[in-house]
C-alpha cells in the first residue's frame, strides 16, 4: 500500500484500482465514482488524491482503526457503521486491525467543491470518524440505485443531497458539543446497538427513550436532532439492512425474515422494503443468486 505516491492517477477511485489487488467494483454516475472494497484487508494505508473522498467502514467490526487525514491522528471504532472525509492534495494514513467493509463515493465532479457544497472546506470531519446516520444511508442508496442506471441529472442531484448533508455536518456548534438537544456519540451507539440486538423485538419509542434517560418526546426530538431522522425510520432502516443478509443467505423464507427482524408481516415487510431499495423482498434476493 506504500506504493509511490508521486505517480498517483488524479482520480482516488483510478488509484484504488490500479494499486490494489483486493476484492473491489467500480462504477461512476454524474460527477461520482462510486467503489466499494467488500473484504478491505486490514494493514497500514498511506494514500493521497486530487479529489474528495467520502469513506465509509459499511458493517460492524471488533477493533478500532488509526487514522490521520492531515490533520492529525485519531481512533475510529469499527463496532459501528462510521464515516470518513478525506481532503483532496492530502497524504492520508490509515491503520487498520481488521477487515472493513468499504464504500467509497468521490466528488471527482468540481461542480461540488464550490459554493453552497464546498466539500474542500469541511476542515471539522478531517479530525475524526462520524457515526451519524443519515449521510452513510444516503451513500448507499446512491450504490444501488448506481447498480440499475441513473441519469446524470438524477446522480448530480444525489450528489449535491449527500454533499449537502456532508457539509452541515462539518459546521460544529462553537464549544464542539453536539447540536443543541442532541445525543452524544456515547449515546447513539448505545442505541444503535441495542436496536441491531432486539431487531426480533416490538420495540417501543419509550423503551428506547430509557436507554439514555428521557422521555419519549424528548428523546425522540433528540434522535432526530443527532442523526437527522426519526427513530422509527432508523429502526425501520437497520431491519431493512439484516432482511438483505438474510435474504442473500437464503436459508429463511421471506415470512420467517420478516419475523427475524421484527416485522409485523411478510407483507410490512415488503412495503418497507420496497419504499427503502427499490424493489420486493423476493426481487433483492432473486438478483443476488444472478
Amino acid at each position: 500500500m506504500n506504493a509511490a505516491l508521486s505517480n498517483l492517477p488524479l482520480s482516488y477511485a483510478d488509484y484504488y484500482r490500479s494499486v490494489y489487488p483486493f476484492e473491489q467494483e467500480h462504477r461512476s454516475v454524474g460527477g461520482l465514482k462510486l467503489f466499494r472494497a467488500p473484504r478491505h484487508p486490514a494493514g497500514t494505508y498511506v494514500e493521497s488524491a486530487q479529489g474528495v473522498s467520502l469513506q465509509i467502514s459499511r458493517a460492524p467490526r471488533s477493533g478500532r482503526s488509526r487514522i490521520d487525514l492531515g490533520c492529525g491522528r485519531f481512533d475510529a471504532d469499527l463496532s459501528a457503521p462510521n464515516y470518513l472525509l478525506a481532503p483532496p492534495d492530502h497524504v492520508c494514513t490509515y491503520e487498520l486491525n481488521s477487515d472493513i467493509d468499504l464504500l467509497v463515493v468521490e466528488f471527482s465532479s468540481r461542480m461540488f467543491w464550490d459554493t453552497p457544497w464546498d466539500l474542500k472546506n469541511c476542515a471539522p470531519l478531517h479530525h475524526g470518524a462520524r457515526y451519524d446516520t443519515l449521510p452513510i444511508r444516503l451513500a448507499e442508496q446512491i450504490w444501488e440505485l448506481s447498480a440499475h442506471g441513473l441519469a446524470q441529472v438524477e446522480a448530480d442531484g444525489l450528489g449535491m443531497a449527500l454533499a449537502t448533508l456532508l457539509v452541515r455536518a462539518s459546521r460544529p456548534s462553537p464549544d464542539g458539543r453536539p447540536a443543541k438537544g442532541g445525543l452524544v456519540p456515547r449515546e447513539l451507539k448505545l442505541l444503535t446497538d441495542y436496536m441491531r440486538d432486539h431487531l426480533a423485538s416490538d420495540l417501543s419509542l419509550a423503551e428506547l427513550a430509557a436507554l439514555v434517560s428521557r422521555s419519549p418526546y424528548h428523546f425522540a426530538r433528540a434522535f432526530k436532532a443527532s442523526t437527522g431522522i426519526p427513530p422509527h425510520r432508523h429502526l425501520m432502516m437497520v431491519r431493512v439492512e439484516h432482511a438483505k443478509k438474510l435474504l442473500l443467505a437464503g436459508l429463511l423464507n421471506v415470512t420467517e425474515i420478516a419475523h427475524a427482524c421484527g416485522f409485523a408481516s411478510s407483507q410490512h415487510m415488503a412495503t418497507v422494503f420496497r419504499r427503502m431499495v427499490g424493489m420486493t423482498p423476493t426481487d433483492y434476493r432473486r438478483q443476488g443468486r444472478i
